[in-house]
């Protein structure tokens, strides 16, 4: 038996309903303009440490999906004004070390 997570989610369920029944066209457009919207978003550029938390769940969601087909991830994130660097790894639970 597949194992199902439930994500709990602030989108309203009918609209994600609607996102899960787009064609793989639309489906990787619709990603490209959030992730272009995420990139150049002036309230986000005051705020930097919410641009990373948004690329990390990016990459995370990334992760997840490559992983259900097989792929094994290894990640390591580097920024100098970091204590650590931030890793991830297929099996690991989350990203370690975001300072």
């Amino acid at each position: 038996m597949k194992k199902v997570t439930i994500i709990p989610l602030s989108v309203e369920h009918n609209t994600f309903k609607q996102i899960l029944e787009l064609p793989p066209e639309a489906m990787l457009e619709l990603i490209e303009t959030v992730s272009v919207a995420a990139m150049m978003s002036s309230n986000l550029a005051l705020a930097p440490n919410d641009k990373i938390a948004i690329a990390c769940t990016m990459l995370a969601n990334a992760n997840a999906m490559l992983e259900q087909y097989g792929c094994e991830i290894d990640t390591t994130i580097k920024n100098k004004a970091w204590t650590n660097n931030a890793t991830y790894k297929t099996g690991m639970d989350g990203m370690e070390g975001i300072a």
